[in-house]
């Protein structure tokens, strides 16, 4: 567990967290990487920053589940459940955009209602 981050063609999500496909390492261990929103004094974030070639960089904290372990498969449904689970209770997800500086120069903010995200925009 840390921060990591994702580079995305659009920063939304509708499920509050995001997910890779199954990598394959050099050693031959497959694993999925686990992005889901960080813990604020506001509620759940993702920091975002645009990139010059008009894609995304979302920060969150990141988890990495080995494909091949029926206990780390376990720990990423869990941690899914969870992330749904908080966000159910605290109603929004926000997106921190950052500046080249890492000084956040815009907040917007999504409602979360039946366990999905709901990309029209809270006004704040």
């Amino acid at each position: 567990m840390g921060n990591g981050t994702f580079t995305k063609k659009d920063y939304h999500t509708a499920k509050g967290y995001f997910i890779s496909g199954y990598i394959s390492s050099p050693g031959g261990v497959s694993y999925r990487l686990l992005l889901v929103p960080l813990h604020g004094f506001e509620g759940p974030f993702f920091y975002v920053r645009e990139l010059d070639n008009k894609q995304f960089e979302v920060i969150g904290e990141l988890y990495e589940y080995q494909r091949n372990w029926k206990e780390s498969m376990q720990g990423y449904c869990e941690e899914i459940v969870d992330t749904t689970e908080f966000l159910e209770a605290q109603g929004r997800l926000g997106y921190f955009f950052l500046d080249d500086n890492g000084q956040v120069i815009k907040k917007e903010w999504d409602n979360v209602r039946d366990g999905r995200v709901d990309n029209r925009r809270l006004i704040k």
